[in-house]
């Protein structure tokens, strides 16, 4: 639902600044001031004070500390943040006490509200955690108090509020904002800074419509920020001063001298100021008759040449959000063709008469860039290129995805408030997207003036993704290097490296300094990021499982590609540190082989190249904690095991435990079967799969429920899923309904209420990230069905990874390197639907260790309302095979606040870390609790 703001009779002025009362959509990232309707005088401006987490308020919204961004979650919730520059918690939220406070995160049902229309013009603000008695957002005006109240129908009691939008922005600046910057000097004349990467000049102008004027903010912190233009030419484009003191572009952020700190003057308005320069001559001055810039003294006139007004680039989100399902419609003023359709087979982009099904070939789905622009995904049904893009100047479809120049288009505000819509690749004057309805065409023209011309069009929205059903990512945070192996650590931090690069191997220049890599360690709980020592030995094309004493054991690695180290190695979060001995070697070379615990804490490690495409290690080997080397299983050296159809001995095999302590071997091949790690090794064929080969490390498998395994994805391209029950009496594959998406090199995650979570991939049999595949999904195991997910904005394919947190969030990562892959180091975490479902059960105590077939008891208040408990093992993952992975959802009891389950055989639970989840009647699941079995 979307909730409308609607204009008061008069505006409010303020002391020193103007603010204009929202009218529209509240849309996710924008800024707000929030005033108590309370009739009593006195204090109104609801502000985060300190950071120490302080909620109260104050007699005026001059102060950045009273700007809060709006984020909406779905269903009229929204968080809210302060984006005042403290360190500390940021997010409105009501504490067990009830009291107002700021929290470190935003997904908790306390920082959730619920904003609904008075009547009055004003608003109420719920919060989603309390469901009785005080549950509204209350300010006491004479004290300056916050807290909370039973509703009232009094228009302008304390529990009614006012949203303010500044005219120019107010507070922190936020990294990617694009803004322009109009000098306000008394004299006429140009005013807007553009830049001209061509020459490396920065001049004034007189409009900020061309691109040059608009710039791109960089934040990095303590209110500095660097400035790029957002030209579509190459070249010289960061604003900073050169070594003679002259205003010049740079072809680079990194300099002191391109950095610059934006203060709001006494009016409102904005100094800048050079951050590499001493000195009183080192604040940016224009002068708009000459269209010089320079630097000057600060001019403490607020109409002198150094003082800056801000306004946001004109990027019209109120039309458009990331995954909304719209429709086009030219408003060429001749009647015929209106709706923009994509034909998906011969690439053509034409107009028709009417989108009258749900799959319409008029139907697009938006994708945020980030960038200050979106992408068009045609949703027509018959397969072929699928993104709106432009080619040789002519508007058609093409196969690129959302992150190819040509895709990108922005998204503007006629002054109906219907859209006109600009392609961002294109220089010159044609290019704005333009519909001639009589005869069908679309191409590219001039944009006009005239409200009703072919290059306006009115945006039909027909849904949005509900974050209930759909979840959502996270904007996109930058690491030092692709995490192609993640591991989440008992304490809840990530673990993550990508590979060492080599100086003979040109697939490695990446920007890694020969013979390095970068393991890090990122925090999900405050989002900070730590490095650690490499280990001595590539641990790049590696297996990996955490132990029960948390340390992490890997074997095998990278020496070149298809040759691999015999090497074992084990890192120890608690001192950030490697041990390696060699002792420790396994008798052959692994790259790119499986591993998994096996009941009796001993690890069954399979396949691995050893020496070279095809000479893959066919002995598995057992690694014994106790006498701390491996064992071979040399009854299986001649067997081909999982083959059928398909490589003999496939890299990185999909192996799962079962509750008969034997290793299930699920593919990728397409025989599967049993190996018994007993002495020196047995296998037993147990069933063929439906699908047959599914390519190596191309498709994923999942153990979804103790005993249950579903296959998914592959080459040659393929949706297709089937799943086996190892209880049954006779155990087959059983061909369920596939993913909404046909995919490869994707991953999967069990979540934590128990469904499958489905991400990345290529959509074709190509491999790049031209045939990326964005759309996540989620697989329900009782309905057997998939659900669409939020889409992801990054590329995930080959070489990147996903976990389960032990929040109930996903962090993927990752993809690239390597020869022709494009390298992303970032992550983006997904905030799964069961998130935005209310408040969430809480595990008040549990036990941090358990012993097998004994009695464990969970503290909760919410015990009456547990359906299920989970413990899922924490999850080390690469290239789509989560090692050791494995789940338990034991039967349990419920008496007065506590939860008392059994803990299992070995058999069933191998020793390990585990997150224990309990899941409340509606599919909400608890964070987390650790529990260490041995």
């Amino acid at each position: 639902m979307w909730l409308r703001l609607w204009l008061a009779s008069s505006l409010l002025i303020c002391a020193l600044n103007v603010e204009a009362q929202i009218v529209g959509d509240l849309q996710d990232g924008q800024i707000f001031s929030i005033e108590s309707q309370g009739n009593v005088p006195g204090s109104k401006w609801l502000i985060a004070n300190n950071d120490a987490g302080e909620v109260r308020l104050v007699t005026t919204n001059t102060s950045d500390r009273t700007a809060w961004k709006l984020h909406p979650q779905g269903d009229r919730l929204y968080t809210l943040e302060a984006i005042a520059p403290f360190k500390g918690p940021h997010w409105l939220s009501v504490n067990d006490q009830k009291q107002i406070i700021l929290d470190n995160s935003d997904f908790l049902p306390a920082t959730r509200w619920l904003i609904t229309p008075d009547g009055a013009g004003g608003f109420t603000l719920k919060n989603s955690t309390l469901n009785t008695g005080n549950i509204y957002l209350d300010s006491y005006t004479t004290t300056g108090g916050v807290g909370l109240a039973a509703s009232t129908a009094e228009g302008f009691s304390g529990t009614h509020w006012k949203f303010y939008k500044p005219t120019t922005l107010t507070g922190a600046f936020q990294e990617g904002q694009v803004i322009s910057l109009e000098n306000v000097s008394s004299l006429t004349g140009n005013r807007f800074i553009d830049g001209s990467p061509a020459n490396g000049n920065a001049f004034l102008s007189q409009t900020n419509a061309g691109a040059g004027a608009k710039w791109k903010l960089h934040a990095y912190g303590d209110n500095f920020y660097t400035l790029e233009s957002m030209t579509a030419d190459p070249g010289l484009r960061f604003l900073g001063v050169n070594s003679a003191g002259l205003i010049k572009l740079q072809d680079t952020d990194a300099s002191e001298t391109a950095r610059w700190s934006i203060v709001v003057d006494s009016a409102g308005g904005y100094v800048v100021k050079n951050a590499g320069i001493t000195g009183t001559v080192n604040c940016l001055s224009g002068i708009p008759e000459t269209s010089a810039l320079a630097l000057a003294p600060l001019n403490t006139s607020t109409t002198s040449s150094t003082h800056w007004r801000i306004s946001l680039g004109s990027v019209a989100n109120a039309l458009i959000t990331h995954g909304d399902v719209i429709s086009l419609r030219s408003l060429g003023n001749i009647e015929g063709l209106r709706y923009m359709s994509g034909a998906t087979t011969n690439g053509a982009v034409t107009l028709a008469f009417t989108y009258d099904s749900v799959l319409s070939e008029t139907f697009w789905r938006i994708h945020d860039n980030q960038d200050s622009s979106f992408s068009l995904e045609g949703l027509g049904t018959t397969p072929g290129p699928r993104w709106l893009r432009v080619a040789n100047n002519a508007v058609n479809m093409g196969s690129t995805t959302d992150r190819g120049e040509a895709t990108r288009w922005q998204f503007f505000r006629d002054v109906n408030g219907n859209a006109i819509i600009r392609n961002i690749s294109i220089g010159g004057t044609n290019v704005w997207l333009d519909g001639y309805t009589t005869t069908g065409a679309v191409g590219l023209a001039p944009a006009t003036t005239a409200a009703y011309s072919g290059t306006h069009w009115q945006v039909i929205k027909h849904r949005s993704l509900n974050a209930a059903v759909a979840g959502r990512w996270s904007s996109v945070d930058a690491v030092p290097q692709p995490p192609i192996h993640s591991h989440v650590l008992a304490d809840g931090r990530v673990l993550a490296w990508s590979r060492f690069s080599q100086a003979n191997d040109a697939s490695t220049a990446d920007g890694v300094p020969i013979g390095g890599a970068t393991t890090f360690i990122y925090d999900p709980k405050n989002g900070s990021i730590t490095t650690a020592p490499n280990a001595a030995n590539d641990p790049f094309c590696s297996s990996h499982t955490l132990l029960p004493n948390g340390t992490l054991f890997v074997n095998g690695g990278h020496i070149d590609n298809y040759v691999g180290k015999r090497s074992t190695q084990i890192f120890t979060p608690a001192t950030n540190t490697w041990s390696t001995n060699p002792a420790w070697d396994m008798a052959r070379g692994r790259w790119y082989p499986s591993s998994t615990m096996l009941p009796n804490g001993e690890i069954l490690t399979l396949t691995g190249a050893d020496a070279g495409p095809g000479q893959n290690a066919r002995t598995p080997e057992v690694w014994s904690p106790i006498t701390q080397n491996w064992r071979s299983l040399t009854n299986l050296t001649d067997s081909c095991l999982n083959n059928g159809t398909g490589a003999c001995q496939p890299l990185y095999p999909w192996l799962h435990l079962a509750s008969n302590g034997r290793v299930f071997l699920s593919g990728p091949g397409e025989q599967t079967g049993y190996i018994d790690s007993a002495a020196n090794g047995a296998y037993t064929p147990l069933a063929a799969t439906t699908k047959g080969f599914r390519g190596e490390f191309e498709g994923s498998s999942i153990l979804y429920a103790p005993d249950k395994v579903m296959n998914l994805g592959g080459l040659p391209i393929t949706n297709h899923a089937e799943v086996i029950d190892l209880t049954a009496p006779t155990p087959t594959w059983r061909v369920v309904p596939g993913m909404l998406s046909p995919r490869h090199r994707f991953a999967t995650v069990l979540l934590a209420d128990g469904t499958v979570f489905a991400v990345g991939g290529v959509a074709t049999n190509g491999g790049n990230d031209a045939d990326s595949s964005f759309a996540s999904e989620i697989w329900n195991p009782t309905t057997e069905l998939w659900g669409e997910a939020d889409h992801i904005r990054i590329p995930r394919l080959y070489h990147s990874t996903a976990v389960l947190l032990q929040d109930g969030r996903v962090l993927a990562g990752g993809g690239g390197i390597g020869g022709y892959y494009t390298k992303h180091s970032n992550i983006q975490i997904y905030w799964p639907p069961y998130l935005y479902k209310g408040n969430r059960p809480k595990i008040i105590s549990a036990p941090s260790t358990a012993i097998y077939n004994t009695s464990f008891a969970i503290s909760t208040a919410d015990a009456e309302r547990i359906t299920r408990v989970n413990l899922i093992r924490n999850p080390s993952q690469t290239h789509g095979v989560n090692s050791g992975h494995h789940i338990v959802t034991p039967t349990f009891t419920v008496m007065r606040g506590r939860i008392t389950l059994q803990i299992p055989g070995r058999n069933q639970m191998p020793p390990g870390v585990y997150m224990v989840f309990i899941v409340d009647n509606r599919g909400v699941p608890s964070i987390s609790k650790t529990l260490t079995i041995q």
